[in-house]
């Protein structure tokens, strides 16, 4: 195919052009989301869960159905559970938003960061049904700071650096 160019003074260029169309790289994520007691604190116009909530769901509606992205959703305060397993976002994203409602994420308890990164690594550790050829891998953890003391976690925590998963941390407090 070409493309013609034209200047200001009548000279024209023909520009031969060729491209290749590639495949979208579909990526796996973990979301996972602190539910402990100070989530229930103010952030601006709203509390810091509902903050939180809202992101979450965001992040859920730009999944794309065309590149078979997956999608876990998982709460922790001192008990991580996984509200939704990973699934293809696509056929799912109801059941994904339906994750993400209040009644899930009650703000109680203490911080427990560990269990909830260890939940999330399971979610990405399932198999992909499609088997693609390359798949990226995300844990995005949303919380509104560190632990506030030593939880015991179920399992020790996996080696975050040796998995094939990008961890990305949001922090939804106030500067102090």
């Amino acid at each position: 195919d070409t493309h013609n160019a034209t200047n200001n003074v009548g000279q024209t260029w023909t520009f031969p052009l060729a491209a290749e169309i590639i495949d979208p790289v579909p990526i796996d994520i973990a979301l996972v989301i602190d539910r402990s007691g100070s989530m229930n604190d103010a952030a601006w116009s709203r509390n810091k869960m509902e903050a939180a909530l809202a992101g979450s769901r965001l992040l859920v509606e730009m999944l794309r159905d065309t590149a078979d992205d997956r999608c876990a959703i998982v709460g922790f305060n001192e008990q991580p559970v996984a509200h939704q397993a990973i699934v293809l976002a696509g056929p799912n994203r109801a059941a994904l938003t339906g994750a993400l409602v209040p009644a899930n994420f009650t703000p109680g308890g203490a911080t427990n960061i560990a269990g909830g990164i260890i939940i999330g690594r399971e979610q990405l550790a399932t198999a992909h049904p499609n088997s693609p050829a390359v798949l990226k891998k995300a844990l995005v953890v949303l919380t509104d700071g560190p632990m506030k003391r030593q939880m015991p976690s179920p399992r020790p925590l996996p080696a975050i650096q040796k998995s094939s998963a990008t961890l990305s941390s949001k922090w939804t407090g106030r500067a102090r």
